[in-house]
């Protein structure tokens, strides 16, 4: 757990989201880690952030759908 006051308005600038049901692009050779925004959402309130930008990992490639539907 958090030991300190996060300031108000703190961001989470940077993460990524991985979900098993969406397959990974063709050239991708690692497995991605299990990262589902469920998950997330539980960091998100351990540490009091209220704001995030989720970024879209290379091992999607130009396939947005989890990024999109994590934002969703």
């Amino acid at each position: 757990m958090v030991n300190f006051n996060i300031p108000a308005a703190s961001c989470d600038c940077h993460m990524h989201v991985y979900e098993d049901r969406y397959p990974v692009a063709p050239s991708w050779n690692v497995p991605p880690p299990s990262a589902p925004a469920a998950a997330y959402l539980g960091v998100q309130k351990a540490l009091g952030l209220t704001r995030v930008i989720v970024v879209q990992p290379n091992a999607y490639g130009y396939d947005n759908s989890c990024t999109t539907d994590a934002l969703a």
